[in-house]
């Protein structure tokens, strides 16, 4: 805007030169006027009279001409100011009428850029003074974070939208790494007055407390003179591409994983024959290090005149269809290692197709070991029939000793009636038993289970068969008024000798000591199944007092029952309980219980009888996968030999 035009100053030299001009006329006038006077009185003033009037009307004149003067000069200044003034009237006219277009063009920008804001709802548009207090929070930014904009402008500052702990750790990356302390929203504003720009990712927590990835560029507002007024934030939501991201790279990994720990090789190769991709144990079957058979021409691995002939084979596949080994499955083929030597390989090929180029996918296996193994395979087949043939009678001759170790069938014992069945999963098994008479009143039996099969538990049983025999010194009892040790003290001395860290093996054990003219049982159970008894009037009971099994160092227990006339006791091992059919089905302690109940009332013998019976007819076949050992004790007063 102009300023105002300068009033006009008096010139002094020329407004006295016109009064006096002026004065002058009107003197004239004046004098010329006085002698008319006189002349028409018809008389004339004395000198004294006229120098008087002739002073007067000089002051008078020069008074009057200095008052016109005036006059016409503050005229012609009056007018000069109002023509000033309606120049300026007029240029503030057009000022006003220019600021008004501006303020018309502004609004119309102003609408435009709040519609471009207002339509941009996939982005957050957040504006912030210079003390980080919001100005501006476009509805993009209502829409990504929850807050309404009258709720934000003018009362917080976007800190409030961060992780504090975010906001702290890039507080000490800008302290460690450029030396710049800065706190809550400076942090954010920290680098924009240095370079005027920055883009990083962050975490933005939403009003309902949920938490979005977004991907944040701060930059800020300048005026004319490039001062910065304020900063504005423009965020765009990745939490979506982040999860693709994690999504694929948890895919990427789970393939490289699935790759690089497979035992077989796997490699990519283009339509030209160059090997894309090749695992670790591509690379390692062919003496390569890791990636560095990516590259390189397949041919690379082929001996002549494979090497010469692929090209052919490969330009075959692609213009007429013609598969040598494309899609026909594992076949054999050579190779050739990186040293030079030769292997050979079972190697199936695929073919991916897309829209722009052509794939082969092979996967490879290294069976060079293979064929040698099947060679020396074959002669260890026919040392080791020679040899199972040799094991095969050592076992026999094994298992006919250690039958000699058990109960003879003759063996009688007034007023007991018993009998028992053994049957061995292997040639030679682990379950023993005897039964024998410590003197004339007391009969002893045991029954033993050796875990496994084979020749260990069979060593294992023979020497408890030596330690449980009739006189031995494990029978001798430590308090003078017994005749005998107790089966729990029995079992207490096993455990002694029989630790489990010294034979690598454990065995369960029920051992019980009959008082034959009372009927007294004593009885002590290491981990064996419990027995049954079958009392005369039908009632099944089963003997669960027992303890753990031998070798693991625990204390045994014992236990004492009265045994009548027509009672039946029934022990077997853990093999009959776990006799399974077709199914799995196991035979079970039901399966022991009813066959039991079923032959009540018979003799010891036929109670083993039918016990098998069922037995055999549970079991998908009569080849039981652990031993069977059944015994039965009658007691019969009556009964003697």
């Amino acid at each position: 805007m102009k300023g105002p035009v300068p009033m006009a100053q008096t010139n002094y030299p020329g407004f006295w030169s016109r009064v006096i001009a002026r004065g002058l006329a009107y003197l004239a006038l004046m004098l010329g006027a006085s002698a008319l006077a006189y002349l028409a009185a018809g008389t004339w003033p004395r000198p004294v009279s006229l120098l008087v009037v002739c002073a007067g009307s000089a002051s008078a004149a020069f008074l009057l001409a200095v008052a016109v003067q005036r006059q016409r000069e503050a005229e012609h200044s009056l007018a000069q100011r109002a023509v000033t003034l309606e120049s300026v009237l007029n240029q503030l006219q057009g000022e006003l009428e220019e600021h008004a277009q501006d303020r018309a063009a502004l609004a119309r920008a102003n609408a435009n850029l709040q519609g471009v804001l207002d339509a941009a709802t996939q982005i957050a548009i957040i504006a912030t003074d210079l003390r980080g207090t919001i100005t501006l929070f476009s509805r993009g930014a209502e829409k990504m974070l929850g807050y309404k904009a009258e709720d934000v402008i003018g009362r917080l500052t976007p800190e409030i939208f961060h992780l504090a702990t975010e906001v702290q750790a890039r507080a000490e990356v800008l302290n460690r790494e450029l030396g710049i302390k800065a706190q809550g929203f400076q942090v954010f504003a920290a680098l924009i007055r240095l370079e005027q720009h920055e883009t990083r990712e962050w975490t933005m927590v939403r009003r309902d407390g949920q938490h979005i990835q977004v991907e944040l560029s701060v930059t800020g507002k300048c005026d004319d003179q490039g001062d910065i007024t304020g900063f504005l934030g423009v965020a765009v939501d990745i939490t979506a591409r982040k999860a693709a991201e994690a999504n694929l790279l948890r895919s990427e990994a789970r393939l490289a994983a699935v790759l690089n720990t497979a035992v077989d090789g796997i490699f990519t190769v283009d339509s030209r024959g160059v090997i894309l991709s090749a695992n670790l144990a591509a690379a390692r079957i062919f003496g390569y290090n890791p990636g560095e058979l990516e590259g390189r021409p397949i041919t690379d691995i082929m001996p002549e005149p494979y090497r010469t002939r692929h090209p052919q084979f490969i330009a075959n596949y692609l213009t007429l269809g013609v598969a040598r080994i494309i899609g026909k499955g594992g076949r054999e083929v050579p190779g050739v290692r990186k040293d030079g030597s030769a292997l050979f390989l079972e190697l199936a090929v695929s073919v991916i197709r897309n829209d722009e180029e052509i794939l082969f996918t092979g996967i490879l296996r290294d069976i060079s070991q293979r064929k040698a193994d099947r060679e020396a395979l074959e002669s260890a087949h026919q040392k080791l029939a020679r040899r199972q043939q040799e094991v095969d009678r050592d076992l026999a001759m094994a298992a006919a000793i250690q039958k000699t170790m058990l109960p003879q069938s003759d063996v009688c014992f007034p007023g007991l009636d018993s009998a028992w069945s053994y049957r061995p999963s292997q040639i030679v098994g682990g379950d023993w038993f005897s039964l024998f008479a410590l003197d004339g009143d007391r009969v002893a039996a045991c029954l033993v289970d050796v875990s496994g099969h084979g020749v260990a538990p069979a060593l294992i049983a023979t020497s408890l068969a030596n330690a449980l025999r009739s006189g031995g010194a494990i029978w001798e009892s430590p308090d003078p008024g017994e005749p005998f040790a107790t089966p729990e003290q029995v079992l207490a001395r096993l455990e002694n000798d029989y630790p489990l860290e010294r034979f690598n093996m454990f065995f369960t054990i029920i051992c019980l000591v009959l008082h034959l003219p009372s009927g007294r049982l004593l009885y002590a159970n290491a981990g064996h199944p419990p027995p049954l008894l079958l009392r005369a009037d039908g009632a099944m009971e089963r003997l669960e007092a027992g303890g753990p099994m031998i070798g693991i160092g625990l204390p045994q227990e014992g236990a004492q029952i009265s045994l009548n006339e027509g009672d039946a006791l029934l022990l077997f091992t853990d093999g009959c309980i776990e006799h399974h059919d077709e199914q799995g089905v196991q035979f079970g302690m039901e399966g022991m219980e009813k066959a039991l109940a079923a032959s009540g009332g018979s003799g010891a013998q036929a109670v083993v009888t039918r016990l098998e019976e069922a037995l055999q007819a549970h079991g998908a076949e009569w080849e039981p996968e652990d031993d069977l050992t059944l015994i039965c004790l009658r007691y019969q007063p009556e009964t003697y030999c």
